[in-house]
C-alpha cells in the first residue's frame, strides 16, 4: 500500500517537520518555481495528494479543488488561508486547519517594531544619515508612551499586539466583535469610527473576510488624526 503524499508549497519546511510527517508514515514533496494555479492544477489533479501543508499563498481555488481528487485536508504553516476558497474546499469535504497562534508573538512583535519606527520616524532618519544629513538637534520627534494606540481585532495576535504596547507606556483602544474580556489598563471601543478618531496609531489585526474587506477607504482615514499612524 503506497504512503500518504503530503504536498509543500514551497521548497522545504523544517527539518522537524520533515521528520514527523516522514515518523506519521507519510511521503512528502515539495513545490519549487512559480506556484500559481497552473502549478497547483498539475501537482493536485493527479489524485496522488492527500493533503497539502500550506506555505504562503499560493491560490487553492475553487477551480484547483475540484479538480483535487484525493485531498483530504489544508493545514497552513501559520494563521491565515485568505487564499483558499473555503466555500469550495466545503464543497469537497476538505478540511481546513490552521496552527493558530504559531506565529503570533513573532507578528505581534513586528507590529510594535513598526509602530516605534514609524513613531520615531526611523526610515527618514535612515535615509537621510545614509545620504549624508545631519539633522538639526532641535527637531523633536514623538514619544511613545502615552500614545493612543488601536488595536483592531483581538485574537491571539492582536492581543499580543496589545500587551506589548501597553507594557511600552501606550493607552490601549480594543475594537473587537467578540465579548472577550480585557486586561486590566485597556479599554474597549465598540465603534470603529471612534477608535479611528482617537487613536495615535490604529494597528489591523482582523482576518480577511466578506466583512473586513475594504474596512479602510477614503472615509476612514479622513476620519483619522492629522499624522496618525496606521499598521496592517
Amino acid at each position: 500500500m503506497s504512503k500518504p503524499v503530503v504536498l509543500v508549497t514551497a521548497p522545504t519546511v523544517s527539518e522537524l517537520a520533515q521528520g514527523l510527517l516522514r515518523e506519521g508514515g507519510t511521503e512528502i514533496e515539495f513545490m519549487t518555481g512559480t506556484i500559481d494555479e497552473e502549478a497547483l492544477l498539475r501537482a493536485l489533479s493527479a489524485g496522488r495528494v492527500s493533503a497539502v501543508l500550506l506555505r504562503g499563498s499560493p491560490p487553492l481555488t475553487a477551480r484547483v479543488l475540484e479538480a483535487a481528487r484525493g485531498l483530504k485536508i489544508i493545514a497552513k504553516h501559520g494563521a491565515g488561508v485568505d487564499s483558499v476558497d473555503i466555500a469550495a474546499a466545503t464543497r469537497q469535504g476538505i478540511a481546513v486547519m490552521v496552527a493558530g497562534g504559531a506565529n503570533a508573538d513573532a507578528v505581534a512583535e513586528h507590529a510594535l517594531a513598526m509602530m516605534l519606527a514609524l513613531v520615531r520616524e526611523l526610515p527618514r532618519f535612515d535615509r537621510g544619515t545614509r545620504q549624508g544629513e545631519w539633522r538639526d538637534l532641535n527637531h523633536f520627534t514623538r514619544d511613545f508612551r502615552e500614545r493612543t494606540v488601536g488595536i483592531v481585532g483581538f485574537g491571539q495576535i492582536g492581543e499580543r499586539t496589545a500587551r506589548l504596547a501597553q507594557a511600552c507606556g501606550a493607552q490601549v483602544l480594543v475594537h473587537t466583535r467578540s465579548a472577550v474580556g480585557l486586561p486590566e489598563g485597556m479599554a474597549r471601543e465598540a465603534e470603529l469610527d471612534r477608535l479611528l478618531e482617537r487613536a495615535d496609531i490604529i494597528s489591523l489585526h482582523c482576518p480577511l473576510t466578506e466583512k473586513t474587506r475594504g474596512l479602510m477607504g477614503a472615509a476612514q482615514f479622513a476620519r483619522m488624526k492629522p499624522g496618525a499612524i496606521l499598521v496592517n
